[in-house]
């Protein structure tokens, strides 16, 4: 059987309100040390983003060697892939390839293209064990869609099946070259894949219909196995289509467990086991449902916090969502002292990261209301102005001391005009 582990979206020097999460980078190493120790599998498979930026300090390099020389330690036969993703510059990933092969370590940072086209045999990797092939890894990178061939419908995913058909068969012909053996083939992705299976896309700024997305239908058919990175949550598309997910949380909008994968496979039967991570920092929101919270009852919200703390030993990253529906002037301070005050004598820092105001309304001031031209606009009394905004923002009209306040405002601003 040919045994790996599936990870992808590190996202190395990622920060929160300036704060590194250095430690908790290295906390997840510590854990994947240890699994690797404990499965000894023939390979560790990571899917694109690397970094957090293309652009990479010191520090975050540091980080990534000392991981990948940790990990060769823990198990020096391992061979371990790595490909670019969105996030990551593909001659970044690719440097010093030949000094980190030493190591059993390839990157893979782009696809290289010669006059036909996309050199697929680049991307095969052969894992090779006493002179005997034991699986071809498919290292495809993240690919701009610009690079990706031609089809006859020219739609992103038959593009995208196309790159992935011409993948196995440069995989067929290395399985020649080592005498025509049958051996699982393995597929890396960095890329937003759907299936039969809703894709949970939890933390993106993203909207499925209005992204290129390709069909796990146009990979699973060619693969054993397809190890995707790019979205966040470790998730299954089909029987042989994953995304392992992000080993750390990075941002309010994702929530479960973080998990990396392991799995066993011989071509033709396959086991998938999720290996759960600790974490040691929590993005929280309160509350911890749709809603938003009063302002005279966030204390006793805040209450949610104690069930984190066991595994928040860095500290929580909160965010209050705010009942707006009467104006609260000043409402970050005023948040910031209930926290403070509810939060001091915790074991555990907590950060206010984000005050996210909930309006009666749609929250925005904007419902798609009448636009109006320049002149239309210089020509409107400004209290009716300010009147619409009110109703469209809060639901309701102004009420009258808030209007007599801004009266005077106005006033005040005309007679200084004059």
């Amino acid at each position: 059987m040919f045994s790996f582990i599936h990870t992808s979206d590190w996202h190395i020097g990622h920060s929160v309100a300036g704060i590194s999460r250095k430690n908790e980078f290295g906390f997840f190493i510590d854990q994947l040390v240890s699994i690797v120790e404990d499965k000894k599998p023939d390979a560790l498979l990571l899917s694109g983003d690397v970094y957090d930026s293309s652009v990479q300090s010191i520090s975050a390099r540091e980080q990534f060697c000392n991981a990948m020389m940790r990990l060769h330690e823990a198990c020096p036969e391992m061979n371990v892939v790595v490909t670019a993703g969105n996030h990551d510059s593909p001659s970044g990933i690719a440097v010093d390839g030949s000094l980190w092969n030493l190591a059993g370590v390839t990157r893979i940072g782009g696809v290289q293209y010669g006059p036909s086209g996309p050199d697929y045999g680049e991307l095969m990797i052969p894992v090779v064990r006493s002179g005997k092939l034991k699986a071809v890894i498919a290292a495809v990178p993240y690919v701009f869609k610009g690079n990706l061939p031609e089809t006859e419908s020219g739609t992103y995913s038959s593009r995208v099946g196309k790159f992935y058909e011409n993948a196995r068969r440069a995989a067929d012909v290395l399985m020649e070259s080592y005498g025509n053996t049958r051996v699982p083939v393995i597929a890396m992705g960095h890329l937003a894949v759907v299936g039969k299976r809703n894709l949970d896309i939890q933390g993106h700024d993203m909207v499925i219909g209005s992204v290129d997305t390709a069909s796990a239908d146009d990979l699973s058919s060619w693969f054993d196995y397809v190890a995707l990175g790019h979205i966040h949550k470790c998730q299954a598309l089909s029987s042989n289509v994953y995304y392992s997910g992000a080993p750390l949380f990075m941002n309010f909008g994702e929530t479960g467990n973080r998990k990396v994968l392991y799995v066993r496979t011989d071509g033709e039967n396959m086991e998938i086991s999720e290996v759960a991570l600790k974490s040691l920092r929590r993005f929280v929101t309160v509350p911890d449902t749709a809603g938003c919270v009063k302002l005279d009852v966030l204390d006793s919200e805040l209450d949610i916090l104690e069930n984190f703390k066991d595994d928040s030993r860095e500290g929580i990253f909160l965010n209050v969502r705010v009942d707006m529906s009467d104006p609260v002037p000043d409402i970050v301070s005023k948040v910031a002292e209930i926290v403070g005050r509810k939060t001091s004598g915790m074991d555990c820092p907590v950060m206010l990261c984000k005050v996210e105001p909930v309006y009666a309304a749609d929250g925005s001031g904007d419902d798609g209301g009448q636009l109006l031209s320049v002149e239309e606009l210089t020509a409107r009394n400004p209290m009716e102005i300010a009147d619409d905004f009110f109703t469209r923002k809060y639901g309701r009209k102004m009420d009258d001391d808030l209007r007599a306040l801004l009266e005077s405002v106005m006033e005040r601003l005309r007679v200084s005009g004059e």
